[in-house]
């Protein structure tokens, strides 16, 4: 049984065909990545912020912590979770790892105690009579 040779112009198309799906595959990575770089650029905090809402689900707790000038070892106690291991996961990966049931609570958590700590820095001392 002998295989006929190959026409050249399937070949040519063929080729054509994956050298157009290649492109549209790296030009819509492309564009998701540049969109997700500008996302982060966009929602990052600057050191010394004192906006607590500003704190979102992908943020570390030491990110948060250096943000804000606070003590991460704090922090984690104020949330309830141990700090060995968990200071390269995001808050959404602490919320399920320890909280599952409960979406957002760790976030809600991380913002509260934030707030709490921006008070107690910002009070003044009460002068004594």
């Amino acid at each position: 049984m002998e295989i006929p040779p190959s026409d050249p112009r399937n070949l040519r198309r063929f080729i054509f065909a994956l050298v157009s799906i290649g492109v549209l595959l790296s030009v819509f990575f492309g564009f998701s990545a540049v969109r997700s770089i500008v996302r982060v650029a966009t929602t990052g905090l600057e050191k010394g912020t004192t906006d607590s809402d500003a704190i979102r689900g992908w943020m570390t707790v030491p990110y948060i912590a250096r943000v804000f000038e606070l003590s991460a070892d704090d922090l984690y106690a104020d949330i309830g979770v141990p700090s060995s291991e968990s200071d390269k996961k995001s808050l959404l990966s602490l919320n399920k790892a320890f909280f599952p049931g409960k979406h957002g609570y760790i976030v809600g958590k991380v913002k509260e105690a934030v707030r709490r700590r921006l008070e107690q820095r910002t009070q003044l001392p009460k002068e004594k009579p």
